[in-house]
This record gives C-alpha cells, structure tokens and sequence, in this order.
C-alpha cells in the first residue's frame, strides 16, 4: 500500500540531480549499446523540519540485477562516505539511497528489506527509484519513498511517496566545476561520473 504525504517535501539541488542522471545514464542507453544495467547510490544532504535537501549524490555500484541486497559490504561503503563528509565539516550527509530500474517506479519487497536496515535508524530516511526510459522534459521519471510509522517496520509496512521539487541553479559556478570535471574526465579516457571504487 502507497500513501502520498501531504506535509514532507524532498528538495534536490540541480548539481545533485545531474550527477545521478550521469550515473544511471552511464550504464542504461537504448543507442549504440542498448546497455540496461542499474546502478545503486546514496543520497547526501541534511533535514529541518519536514524537508529533506537533497545536495549531492554518491555512486556506489551498477549491475544487471534490480533485486540487489544491500549487504554488510554496501553498509560499511555507505558508513564510509557518511564518515567522510562528516570529517570535512560538511553539513552534509547520507539521508537516503537511489537505484535506477528498467520495469517501472514501484517500491517493491526488496526495496522494503533493504530500506528497513536504514529507516530503523533514521526515520526521515528515504529512498529513490528511477527509471530512464520514463525520463523526458515533461517526466523526471522518478519518485521518493519511505516506509511509514516510525517503528517495527517489516514486509508488510505501508510506504509513502514524498513530493519532491528540483531546485533552480542558484550558484551557476558549482555547476561549472561540475562540468570541468566532467570535460577532463572525457579528455583522459575516463567516465564522466566514477563509483565508489572505481
């Protein structure tokens, strides 16, 4: 069962949501490749009040397979970007995951078992499911969920989808690194988006 909620907002800086159509589009293509694999990545920002802000993103890993377990392995990698935005003096850090999907936006069971490790610590955590082939200038193709109630979550928890807004480029220079990035990486032969231990 899927709920809307009425009073929660999720707010995605523009460079966090470039970054994370690099990374599913790095991996999911209809030409020349025809490649669909799904890529996995946390969210990173900080909550005040009932909104979350979502300013960057961190790729993980892609595979074939949707139907990922987010094991000791992904936790410890996820802890280990937590650690490190924290030891800079960021504000920031992990409020959420994202997967990407080549089947439609649905919080399925494997997306409740694997959010249940992390809402059962926090519970404004939430988690993103996008599909490309649903991504154009009318459609971002993707939504926000989180488990609802605040604890006992299990198989049969209801969810709730979370408005979301994307956030006008108000610092143009943050893109503009962003994309010098991007260039040099192309120039040196190299993804224009990289995962955690690439």
């Amino acid at each position: 069962m899927c709920l809307i909620s009425e009073e929660e907002l999720i707010s995605i800086s523009s460079s966090a949501f470039l970054n994370l159509l690099l990374h599913v589009f790095r991996f999911w293509s209809k030409n020349p490749t025809g490649e669909k694999k799904v890529v996995f990545g946390v969210l990173l920002g900080y909550i005040e009040g009932d909104t979350r802000y979502i300013k960057k993103v961190a790729p993980l890993l892609h595979q074939d397979n949707r139907n990922f377990v987010m094991d000791e392995d992904f936790m410890k990698n996820v802890g280990k970007i937590n650690k490190k935005e924290l030891d800079s003096g960021s504000v920031n850090e992990v409020i959420g995951w994202y997967r990407s999907t080549n089947d439609g936006i649905k919080f399925t069971a494997r997306d409740i078992k694997n959010h249940i490790n992390f809402q059962e610590f926090n519970l404004m955590f939430i988690g993103l499911i996008i599909d490309p082939s649903l991504f154009s200038a009318e459609n971002y193709g993707f939504s926000v969920y989180r488990l609802e109630g605040d604890k006992y979550y299990n198989m049969m928890s209801p969810h709730m989808k979370i408005p979301w807004e994307i956030e006008p480029i108000e610092n143009p220079e943050e893109i503009i690194i962003d994309f010098r990035g991007y260039i040099s990486n192309y120039f040196q032969n190299q993804p224009l988006i990289t995962e955690l231990n690439e």
